[in-house]
């Protein structure tokens, strides 16, 4: 892990007069924008075990990261679809309590995910998972290899925040709009190439209603 404290040497001499705390969190808040966006920061947790008459799961991620969204979610190397309460609550009545092999997933807030139906025995290690990591608000560093690939559009995102700043001394409207689109066209080919295979497939089945 890099501590963002130790990348700011290189973006202060940018926006002279800019206070440390001020580019650190600058720095910080262009990470979570970026990876939210992209969905670049693609994680596999441990596989998960399922737990009979538990439908919820807490998913394991990095100290000072949070899961922003599910990408792929597989039971014994069967893909699950990815679906929300609303879709369930319209197509399959009683979804809540129903137990059987799992079929669908959704995100719970935090970093959660719902089964459905409800598991009906306990089986160690049989969901493999892929999720989208963002980091939280009160990190203080970030991934080294996460860092390596995406460096110069996290340092133009941060740029861009900065400089954009009105009547400070390191204001640069102009170059503030010049970061800004390097760091939209970063966020671009980051999402499409993230996507891949990690993107789970949605598919349509009526066995069950599911």
């Amino acid at each position: 892990m890099t501590n963002y404290m130790d990348l700011l040497p290189e973006i202060i001499p940018d926006v002279e007069g800019c206070p440390v705390p001020l580019a650190k969190r600058s720095f910080r808040n262009a990470c979570i924008d970026f990876f939210k966006r992209s969905e670049a920061w693609v994680y596999r947790p441990t596989s998960l075990t399922t737990i009979k008459g538990i439908p919820e799961l807490e998913i394991e991620v990095p100290a000072g990261t949070r899961c922003h969204s599910i990408l792929s979610l597989g039971y014994k190397g069967n893909p699950l679809s990815p679906t929300s309460e609303v879709l369930l609550d319209d197509r399959v009545p009683g979804w809540r309590t129903a137990e059987g092999q799992p079929q669908v997933f959704f995100k719970l807030p935090g970093n959660k995910v719902r089964l459905s139906p409800i598991p009906v025995v306990t089986e160690a290690l049989v969901l493999n998972i892929s999720v989208a990591l963002v980091p939280t608000r009160d990190s203080s560093s970030i991934d080294d290899v996460v860092l390596e690939e995406y460096y110069e559009a996290l340092v133009s995102g941060t740029l861009q925040r900065l400089m954009g700043m009105r009547n400070q001394p390191w204001s640069n409207p102009h170059l503030a709009a010049s970061h800004g689109m390097q760091f939209e066209e970063a966020i671009t080919e980051a999402k499409r190439n993230s996507k891949g295979n990690n993107t789970s497939k949605v598919r349509v089945t009526t066995y069950g209603g599911y």
